[in-house]
């Protein structure tokens, strides 16, 4: 379990040509689907969805569903390399991927308050260029399941950044600005 409700960001490590590499290979391609949200209810805002490997069904990959998404995804698992290894040495936990998939967000559409499955949640930020005033946040809330949440910290949008918090904390995907004229994607690493 995590020892600590602590988001940790992380900046500066990833290469510019590899941020650019994600965002035109992967997340600037027709991969996305329309329909999904963030918890299992049909009330849900929803926003699109692709998923690189695994779902929710799943506690752990094997290894040869791990080599497949090394074969097939090569340029997202070249991310998982990079924060892994980051993971590993801030953390001092072994951790283990479960599942990875990417979430797109235009004007008009957000995700509810929720809480993620798994022990540990790593986002990647990945729409380059992103400009500030198209806001995009994610943003973290304390309180009890089912009762009134708390805003407790925001975490600005910016592009090749990488959020890391224990999947129990209470969170969203903001909206974005309606002079964005672009599309916010993340790419989510689901780690027990």
């Amino acid at each position: 379990m995590p020892t600590s409700d602590k988001v940790i960001v992380f900046d500066d490590f990833v290469n510019h040509s590899i941020v650019e590499r994600v965002w035109k290979d992967v997340l600037d391609q027709p991969i996305w689907k329309f329909g999904w949200y963030s918890r299992d209810t049909a009330l849900e805002y929803k926003y699109w969805n692709t998923s690189f490997i695994g779902d929710k069904r799943q506690k752990e990959l094997s290894e040869n569903k791990f080599l497949e998404f090394r074969q097939n995804q090569p340029i997202v698992t070249q991310l998982w390399d990079l924060i892994y290894n980051k993971i590993i040495n801030r953390l001092k936990v072994p951790i283990q991927l479960s599942r990875a998939y990417g979430n797109a967000y235009t004007y008009g559409t957000s995700g509810s308050i929720h809480y993620d499955d798994g022990v540990w949640t790593v986002l990647y930020y990945g729409t380059t260029p992103w400009n500030t005033n198209w806001r995009g946040e994610t943003l973290f809330f304390d309180g009890e399941r089912g009762g009134d949440k708390t805003l407790i910290e925001a975490v600005q949008y910016v592009p090749g950044r990488f959020v890391i918090f224990p999947a129990h904390m209470f969170h969203l995907a903001s909206e974005v600005a309606k002079n964005c004229n672009s599309v916010r994607t993340i790419i989510a690493f689901k780690c027990n």
